[in-house]
């Protein structure tokens, strides 16, 4: 009787009811003589088995409610194995039981560690992990169907492999099924709405970003971030995750911000290492700030990884010029452009930096401005003319016939067209009058 009611006490999930009925209640009242007897020997393996699953869930529960330990992979696997230490004492029918419920969902929340992103852990590894996890709430399910808990987090694990519809589904059937109990499952409507939030958010800043509004695209993207690394849902799904960064990579590049950029872009590939279009956008981003040698090894790598990404014979021909010959003058970096810049953007930003920098609208700090303006306008005349950005960038003919220098050459006149065989810009001189600068074929002249 005694050992059936600490195994009951057990199998119920009453541990610390079930260890202090043993130790407080029947232990102390046994003689030495009945510790030793045959007849007293199952409830004293049920004691042992009692005090072991007590110290093992004192242990494991506290380690997956730290949030210290979202980042250390070993955390996750050492608890998952101790928890399958546990289910491998019970028999099929104690499988099914509420004690072993909670050491499932103790496997389950330990095969969803770590964080993604900082851990190192490999995206291989991340998945087998998910799958596993997956396998634990299947297993739940069959159990009980209708325990909203099993379908929310198997919505978790679909998330986390990229499953975002079957997801939704199961977020769905979660809220269902606490509603047929007569309540609300808050923390599946909190996750269905993060949910929700990011994609929207995504969606806009996307939006914004076709129609080159950076600031917006900017503000959506940032709202899409902080939803997605909210504690309890941070980076669920890795490839979206990797993608928002991507895409704030993306705007704040736009925008001139490169640190700001390189940061983003690192996370999307610690996210995925073999994220292409992220290595590509690195690879510019080093260009911008004058890697050239970091930024030619993630050209090569894109070319291992997929050697028909377009444009990309475009970028690893500009890479390797200038980690020989490095450009005198950035011509981007003058103009605030990407190395992808296209003629609409490099138009725009010309207008732009020759208003700032126009003499006549800088009289007490003219000499630089001089300086600046005549920079603008050579970035300008090279960048804007396909044939001399394709030399410039260091074009190999196999670069010629990519898209970007292809699409350059419908859009854009050359600058002389624009000016006539050359630049030639009118100030106001110092004393009232007025001069022009030239650029020609021999430099910059003055005339008055």
């Amino acid at each position: 009787a005694n050992e059936r009611c600490a195994r009951c006490l057990l199998l119920r999930n009453c541990l610390e009811q079930a260890y202090g009925f043993c130790y407080k209640q029947r232990i102390p009242a046994l003689s030495e003589e009945q510790k030793k007897s045959q007849e007293w020997q199952p409830f004293l393996q049920t004691v042992r088995r009692i005090a072991h699953h007590v110290h093992v869930l004192r242990q494991v529960e506290p380690m997956l409610d730290d949030k210290n330990n979202m980042l250390d992979e070993r955390i996750g696997i050492s608890i998952a194995k101790e928890c399958d230490g546990l289910l491998e004492l019970l028999s099929d029918t104690e499988k099914r039981s509420p004690f072993a419920v909670r050491v499932y969902f103790a496997k389950l929340r330990a095969c969803l560690l770590p964080m993604p992103g900082d851990s190192g852990q490999s995206p291989d590894k991340r998945k087998l992990m998910s799958k596993e996890a997956l396998g634990v709430c299947d297993q739940l399910l069959k159990g009980d169907p209708t325990w909203p808990d099993s379908h929310h987090w198997r919505a978790r694990c679909l998330v986390r492999l990229g499953r975002r519809r079957e997801a939704r589904e199961a977020l769905n059937e979660a809220a269902r099924c606490a509603k047929e109990r007569g309540g609300e499952h808050i923390i599946t409507k909190e996750l269905f709405e993060s949910m929700s939030l990011i994609d929207a958010q995504k969606e806009q800043g996307n939006v914004a970003y076709k129609r080159q509004d950076w600031k917006a695209a900017l503000a959506a993207y940032d709202a899409a971030v902080r939803e997605d690394e909210q504690d309890f849902r941070k980076r669920m799904d890795v490839e979206l995750s990797a993608q928002l960064y991507f895409n704030r990579s993306s705007v704040r590049s736009k925008l001139g911000h490169a640190e700001l950029a390189l940061d983003d872009v690192n996370l999307a590939l610690r996210l995925l290492p073999t994220y292409t279009k992220a290595l590509v956008r690195r690879g510019l981003i080093y260009m911008d700030l004058g890697q050239y040698v970091n930024a030619s090894n993630d050209f090569e790598m894109v070319a291992r990884l997929e050697p028909k990404f377009a444009g990309l014979q475009e970028c690893r021909s500009r890479a390797r010029q200038w980690v020989l010959r490095p450009p005198k003058q950035n011509h981007y970096t003058i103009l605030g452009i990407g190395q992808d810049a296209g003629a609409a953007e490099i138009k725009r930003a010309y207008r732009a930096l020759a208003l700032k920098w126009h003499p006549d609208k800088n009289p007490d700090n003219r000499e630089k401005a001089e300086k600046m303006f005549k920079q603008v306008l050579e970035a300008f005349e090279i960048l804007s003319d396909p044939q001399k950005r394709f030399e410039y960038d260091g074009g190999s003919e196999d670069a010629r016939g990519q898209p970007t220098y292809q699409a350059y050459g419908q859009q854009f006149h050359s600058a002389h067209q624009f000016y006539g065989g050359g630049f030639n810009v009118r100030f106001r001189g110092p004393q009232g009058g007025h001069y022009s600068a030239r650029r020609g074929p021999q430099g910059w002249s003055r005339s008055y």
